[in-house]
């Protein structure tokens, strides 16, 4: 116990009075934000009734396999929507796989099988006060320097 608190003691006063650490973290949280694959780019987000549809796959870009699919609602202010029933599928032979609401944020959560990331397209199934709409989204969003 009392090694732990000298421990403890030593690292809270070498991140106070030592510029070397904070150098070397501030070094290695930049390193880790470099660690994004170049061709890496977000998925362009789409618009039902006011509400802002967007996904990410987890992980970026998506692989073959098992891929976790967040579907994210806002409204026009930026407020999670959260009063809508959210559906995924890769492809349209699949089943519908609900979304699982993560509180009252706005955030679905499903994985899904991804067979072929580069052609496949996600199928977003929105369901909200009596009405539906199926939005397609890429897998893979086009890099902001791409020439097209």
């Amino acid at each position: 116990m009392i090694l732990h608190v000298l421990v403890t003691e030593t690292l809270l006063y070498s991140l106070r009075h030592n510029r070397l650490v904070w150098i070397l973290c501030l070094w290695v949280g930049l390193g880790l934000t470099a660690c994004t694959p170049e061709n890496f780019a977000p998925i362009p987000s789409q618009n039902w009734q006011g509400i802002d549809v967007r996904i990410e796959t987890h992980p970026a870009p998506p692989v073959q396999g098992m891929n976790e699919i967040w579907v994210m609602l806002t409204d026009d202010r930026r407020r999670p929507v959260f009063d809508a029933l959210v559906n995924l599928r890769a492809t349209s032979v699949q089943d519908w796989q609900q979304g699982i609401q993560d509180g009252h944020t706005g955030v679905f959560r499903r994985a899904i099988l991804v067979s072929d990331p580069q052609r496949q397209k996600i199928e977003v199934k929105l369901t909200r006060r009596g009405q539906d709409a199926i939005l397609a989204f890429p897998m893979i969003g086009t890099p902001a320097n791409s020439v097209q």
